[in-house]
């Protein structure tokens, strides 16, 4: 193919970049690539600490599949990386020819077992990451005995792509960190949402949905506009998420939520979740915080249980049992007929006998009781 007929830049860009959002436009990307570098090969592969022979997946005219190197033998060692990881650290685009002194590659085990088979003779290579573990991620181009060895011009057209491939593997690292991210919430019980700092949710798990979904349930999602469904507990939460996506303050908040009745419903804890953004891109304004909820259990230990687990007196075992069903010690003042100091006298001692320091984590704890 002669230069005129091939790929240019901007095309490969052009299904580069496409290749985040669909991930079939990969494959037409490296086939692209191998018209352009007017080679037959390319792949992806990883080299550790010990410079195995690692191949995740190649891209030819026809599919190639390649088997694990024994690490036991003589050539399973790829001698691209024992002889010049370093200088693909530092350079990022290495002509493996330089490595080598002439017909020096061809009589080792490695030429032999791992690129024979192939029809490698020729290769160069992009590094798209490295971690401090010392493992390489690289994309190789190959050339076979019937081409020539890399041209000048070859390797100036690599070393302009190499800064867009080293963005786009970098991009699609971080959002399988954030798919990762979503399916593990989505394998907790209780509810989590990512929310911005006006409330709307970026993202819920599935535990999150059944929650909502639930007309007696303390939480309520109109849209993507998430809050409490008692209102009162409305600006509580609001101030919460507002500390916790300020990015100056970063603060977390506990908070307990009421069903539709004023009972206490849900423990709620709101974290800040800092953004650092992309590498080179402009961090997002509006960072989100991460919400936890966490229903309390339906069924109400008893009186007496709560003396003999906790060492409560009946007075105390008596507040204990309020709390619980009023959700704050401001609820429960009418209720007892108590005044309102020796009430807090008496959950001191209530903080003191359950290891906690706030109404929601001792409610938490009493409820702990019913299991």
């Amino acid at each position: 193919m002669t230069g005129r007929n091939r790929p240019s830049l901007e095309s490969l860009l052009g299904d580069l970049y496409a290749s985040m959002n669909d991930a079939e436009r990969f494959p037409v990307f490296a086939a692209k690539l191998r018209m352009a570098m007017n080679a037959h090969l390319v792949a992806l592969q990883t080299d550790e600490a010990g410079h195995v022979h690692h191949v995740l997946r190649n891209f030819a005219a026809d599919p190639i599949e390649v088997k694990p190197a024994d690490r036991a033998d003589d050539g399973s060692a790829n001698l691209y990386f024992v002889r010049g990881a370093a200088q693909f650290l530092s350079k990022g685009v290495i002509d493996g020819a330089t490595l080598f002194a002439p017909g020096e590659l061809e009589r080792t085990e490695f030429y032999r077992q791992q690129l024979c088979p192939f029809d490698v003779h020729w290769s160069m290579g992009f590094c798209l990451s490295s971690v401090a573990s010392g493992e390489l991620v690289a994309l190789s181009v190959s050339r076979d005995k019937r081409r020539p060895a890399f041209e000048p011009d070859a390797m100036h057209l690599a070393h302009r792509l190499l800064p867009h491939l080293q963005n786009v593997y970098d991009m699609q690292q971080r959002l399988q960190v954030g798919d990762d991210l979503s399916t593990g919430m989505d394998c907790l019980a209780f509810g989590v949402w990512l929310v911005g700092r006006d409330g709307l949710v970026v993202h819920a798990n599935a535990g999150a949905q059944r929650l909502v979904g639930n007309s007696r349930a303390g939480m309520t999602q109109r849209g993507r506009l998430l809050q409490p469904g008692w209102r009162a507990d409305r600006p509580d939460f609001q101030r919460a998420l507002a500390c916790a996506t300020n990015p100056i303050t970063c603060q977390r908040a506990e908070l307990l939520l009421h069903d539709g009745e004023g009972q206490a419903w849900a423990a709620c804890s709101v974290h800040p979740l800092p953004h650092r953004g992309f590498s080179g891109w402009r961090p997002a304004t509006h960072p989100v915080a991460i919400v936890f909820v966490h229903p309390l259990v339906q069924a109400r230990p008893s009186n007496a249980a709560l003396r003999h687990v906790f060492g409560l007196t009946p007075a105390e075992a008596e507040l204990a049992c309020a709390l619980l069903r009023h959700g704050s010690l401001s609820s429960c003042i009418g209720t007892l007929g108590k005044q309102r100091e020796t009430l807090r006298s008496q959950i001191k001692v209530l903080f003191a006998k359950t290891d906690t320091h706030r109404q929601s984590d001792l409610i938490r704890r009493l409820q702990a009781a019913a299991g």
